[in-house]
C-alpha cells in the first residue's frame, strides 16, 4: 500500500491519497545529420518530463486565498466542502464569501446526538425539523411493556432576568419567547411593527419560589390599519380563553355554561339557560322575539304591553293584579271565575251557562229575559214578592203564571193563569179607596171612584 504524499508548492499545502504522480510526458525527435559525424540519418532522442499537479490529485488543500492573501481555505476535494477564514473575521462553510460572521452554505444542515437518536434538521425544502426516536426493535404498547414517551420533540424557548451561569426567575409581565412572521421587504428599522403581520407570544402571569404560570397571546395586524402592527386576537390562559372580536364556529359548540352580554341568532333549535341573576332579550320596545313550541315559567310571566294568545289554559289561580274589564274577550272554550265577572252586555242564548246564581241583586235589559222554570223579582228577607212561571208543562208546578203574595210572602194577592182569569186575594181590613183603584174583600168587590 503506498504512503499519502504531503505536498508544497506556491505557498499551498496538498494532502494526497498515495503517491504523487505525474500529469504528463513530454517525447522530442532531433535530427541528426551533421557533417562529419561518425553517426549518419536522423537520431530520434525520447525524453520524460514530469509534471506535477497536485490540486488534481489532493484530497484536502491548505492554502492561502490566492485572491486576498490574508484570507485563508480549507477545503477537501470538492469546493462545497471548505472552510474559509475571511481577512474581515468572517468565517464560511462551503463559501468563500460569508455574509455573517459564521455563514455556512449548504442544500441542508443537521446536528445529531452522539447515538444519533435525536437530531434537528434544517432540509433542502427550508423546513426546520427536531426528530426523535426509541432505539427499540419491538414495540408492544398493549401488553405494557414499553413506557410512553412523555415529550417527543422538543421546541423549548427560555428567558431569564439573570445571566446563562446565573439565571434569575422570570417576572409578572415578562415576555418568555415570541414567534413572528415578518416581511423583509420593509426597511431593518421598520421590522417590528408594520413589517409583522402575526406573532404569538407566551407571557408570564404569575411567579412565585414554587414555579411560574403565563398565558400565550396571539396577535394579528388589523387590515384596516396595517401601519398599527400586530394586536392581540386570542389569548389562552389556565382555564380561560380571550377572545377579542368575533368567534364564527361552522361546527358544535359545546359548553356546560354560557355567560353572554348579547347573543344573536337566527335560530335556536334547542337551549338551556341556567343564570343566577336575570336574562334580557333584546334591546329596544320594538325587538320581536318569536318562540316556537311550549313556553313554561315555574315563576313568573309579566309584561309592560299586551300578550297575545290563542288560549289561556288553567284555572287561574296564581293570576294576580288580572284587570276586572275587557274590552273584547272572545274564548272557544269555558271562562270561569272565582268572583264576580261584570259586563255591559252577555250576548247568546245562555245555553252552556253552568252554575249561574239564581238571584240577581240588579238586573236592567233593554232586551227581552227569558227562564225555563220560575222567575223570581224581587224578596224581601226570604219572602218572594213576585214569581213568574214561564213553564207549566209540569204537574208539580202552580198553575197560574204570575203570582203575587202579600208581604209575608204566603198569602197570594193576586195571581193570573194562562188562560188569562184573574184572581184577587181576600183583605183582612177594608183599604183606604184609591182613585181607579180595584179591591176585594169579604166576597165584595170595592172600586175607588174619581
Amino acid at each position: 500500500m503506498s504512503t499519502n504524499t504531503f505536498f508544497i508548492q506556491s505557498g499551498s499545502i496538498f494532502f494526497i491519497s498515495g503517491a504523487l504522480l505525474p500529469s504528463q510526458s513530454i517525447s522530442t525527435s532531433i535530427d541528426d545529420d551533421t557533417p562529419g559525424s561518425p553517426v549518419s540519418g536522423n537520431i530520434t532522442t525520447t525524453i520524460l518530463s514530469s509534471v506535477f499537479q497536485p490540486e488534481t490529485q489532493a484530497v484536502s488543500t491548505l492554502q492561502l486565498d490566492p485572491d486576498d492573501l490574508g484570507s485563508f481555505v480549507l477545503s477537501g476535494s470538492s469546493p462545497s466542502a471548505s472552510f474559509y477564514m475571511s481577512s474581515s473575521g468572517k468565517m464560511g462553510f462551503g463559501t468563500k464569501n460569508p455574509k455573517t460572521s459564521f455563514d455556512i452554505k449548504t442544500d441542508d444542515f443537521k446536528i445529531r446526538s452522539r447515538d444519533g437518536s435525536k437530531e434537528f434538521l434544517i432540509d433542502d425544502k427550508g423546513r426546520f425539523k427536531t426528530r426523535k426516536f426509541r432505539k427499540s426493535n419491538e414495540v408492544r404498547v398493549d401488553e405494557g411493556t414499553v413506557d410512553l414517551e412523555l415529550t417527543g420533540s422538543e421546541l423549548v424557548m427560555s428567558y431569564s432576568p439573570g445571566t446563562f451561569e446565573l439565571p434569575l426567575k422570570a417576572q409578572v409581565g415578562d415576555i418568555m419567547g415570541t414567534i413572528r412572521w415578518e416581511d423583509e421587504s420593509f426597511a431593518a428599522s421598520n421590522l417590528g411593527a408594520s413589517a409583522t403581520p402575526i406573532q404569538i407570544q407566551g407571557k408570564i402571569v404569575a411567579s412565585s419560589p414554587e414555579g411560574v404560570a403565563g398565558q400565550i397571546i396571539f396577535q394579528i395586524a388589523p387590515p384596516e390599519d396595517l401601519s398599527e402592527g400586530p394586536i392581540e386576537t386570542l389569548r389562552l390562559g389556565h382555564l380561560n380563553t380571550h377572545i377579542t372580536g368575533g368567534l364564527n364556529v361552522s361546527g358544535l359548540i359545546t359548553a356546560d355554561r354560557l355567560n353572554v352580554t348579547q347573543i344573536t341568532s337566527s335560530i335556536v333549535s334547542s337551549s338551556i339557560l341556567f343564570s343566577s341573576g336575570s336574562n334580557i332579550f333584546g334591546d329596544a320596545s320594538t325587538d320581536t322575539h318569536t318562540f316556537k313550541g311550549n313556553i313554561t315559567a315555574s315563576g313568573g310571566i309579566s309584561a309592560s304591553g299586551t300578550i297575545t294568545a290563542n288560549a289561556f289554559v288553567g284555572d287561574g289561580s296564581g293570576l294576580t293584579n288580572a284587570p276586572s274589564t275587557f274590552s273584547n274577550l272572545t274564548a272557544s272554550g269555558n271562562i270561569s271565575a272565582s268572583g264576580t265577572i261584570t259586563a255591559n252586555a252577555f250576548v247568546g242564548d245562555g245555553s252552556g251557562l253552568t252554575n249561574a246564581p239564581s238571584t240577581f241583586s240588579n238586573l236592567t235589559a233593554s232586551g227581552n229575559i227569558s227562564s225555563s222554570g220560575q222567575f223570581i223579582i224581587g224578596r224581601t228577607g226570604s219572602f218572594t214578592k213576585i214569581i213568574i212561571n214561564s213553564d207549566l208543562s209540569g204537574a208539580s208546578e202552580s198553575p197560574f203564571l204570575i203570582s203575587i203574595p202579600d208581604t209575608n210572602g204566603q198569602n197570594q194577592k193576586l195571581q193570573v193563569n194562562h188562560q188569562g182569569t184573574l184572581r184577587f186575594g181576600a183583605l183582612d181590613t177594608l183599604p183606604t179607596a184609591i182613585t181607579g183603584g180595584l179591591v176585594y174583600s169579604a166576597s165584595s168587590f170595592y172600586m175607588g171612584l174619581p
